[in-house]
C-alpha cells in the first residue's frame, strides 16, 4: 500500500484549479470544511492520489453540495452524525484500510436529492450488471430505476457539474419551489415523491405530486425495493446514508 505522504503531498495543486473552478461557477455551491485527519485516512482507504480530481476533493473537503444543494458530492471526511457523510461511511469502507476490500461494482461519488446515485464503476462494470466502461461515472435514475451510463469519466463528470449540467438533466423532474424545499433539507435528507417518478402516473400527470422530506437512506431502499416489486434488474448497492 502506497504510504498516506506519497498519496497527500502531491506537488499538482490539483485541489487549487477545482477550488477556482467552483468559485467562477454559475452553479452555485457549498464546500464542507475538512476534517484533515479523517481525509488522509479516507485517501488511504481508497488507495487514490490527491494529484486526480477524485483524491483531490476526499483529501481537501468534507464534500460539495452542487446545484443549490441538489447534488451532494462526498469528501473524505463528511459533516459528523448530523451533516453530509464521508465517502469512506458511504461506500461501507471500513478502518483501519483494509488492501483487499474495494466496492465491488464501483465507488458511489454523490447522490441527489431523489436518491439517484452517481458511481464511478470499477474494472469489470458488467459482471455486476453496470453499463459503460470502467472509469465511466453511472448513474441510477429514480424517474427509470435503471443505471444510465454518462459516458464520461470522473473528470468530465465533475466538469459537466460544476458547470451546470444538472440543470439540463434534471428540468423535468424540478418543481417551482425546489430550491427552497431543497435548502432545509439536511444532506442526509432527501425528497420522497408521489406519485413515483417512474409511475405512469406522474409521467402522465394524472396526479399534482405530492413530495416531502425523508431519510435518503429510506428513499435509496425503496428505489430498491420498487426494482424488486417491478421484476427489474436488481440495481445492487446504491451507497449507505443512515441518519
Amino acid at each position: 500500500m502506497n504510504h498516506i505522504d506519497e498519496l497527500a503531498d502531491v506537488q499538482d495543486p490539483v485541489w487549487e484549479w477545482l477550488a477556482a473552478d467552483l468559485n467562477c461557477s454559475l452553479t452555485r455551491s457549498t464546500v464542507v470544511q475538512p476534517d484533515p485527519g479523517t481525509c488522509r485516512t479516507a485517501l488511504r482507504q481508497l488507495r487514490i492520489t490527491a494529484e486526480s480530481r477524485l483524491g483531490a476533493i476526499v483529501l481537501n473537503t468534507g464534500g460539495i453540495l452542487l446545484h443549490d444543494r441538489w447534488v451532494r458530492v462526498y469528501g473524505g471526511s463528511g459533516g459528523g452524525p448530523d451533516g453530509i457523510p464521508g465517502i469512506t461511511e458511504v461506500n461501507r469502507i471500513s478502518q483501519p484500510a483494509d488492501p483487499a476490500r474495494r466496492p465491488e461494482a464501483g465507488l458511489v461519488v454523490a447522490h441527489d436529492v431523489l436518491g439517484g446515485a452517481f458511481v464511478l464503476n470499477g474494472p469489470e462494470p458488467w459482471s455486476s450488471g453496470r453499463p459503460g466502461r470502467p472509469g465511466d461515472v453511472i448513474y441510477f435514475c429514480p424517474s427509470t430505476l435503471t443505471w444510465q451510463t454518462t459516458e464520461m469519466d470522473h473528470d468530465h463528470w465533475l466538469d459537466w457539474l460544476v458547470n451546470g449540467g444538472a440543470a439540463g438533466q434534471y428540468r423535468e423532474v424540478l418543481w417551482p419551489t425546489w430550491r427552497s424545499d431543497t435548502a432545509g433539507l439536511s444532506p442526509r435528507q432527501g425528497m420522497v415523491v408521489h406519485p413515483a417518478p417512474w409511475s405512469a402516473e406522474f409521467k402522465e400527470g394524472y396526479t399534482l405530486p405530492v413530495r416531502r422530506p425523508a431519510p435518503l437512506q429510506v428513499i435509496l431502499d425503496e428505489h430498491v425495493a420498487s426494482c424488486v416489486r417491478l421484476g427489474l434488474p436488481h440495481p445492487g448497492a446504491l451507497g449507505t446514508v443512515r441518519m
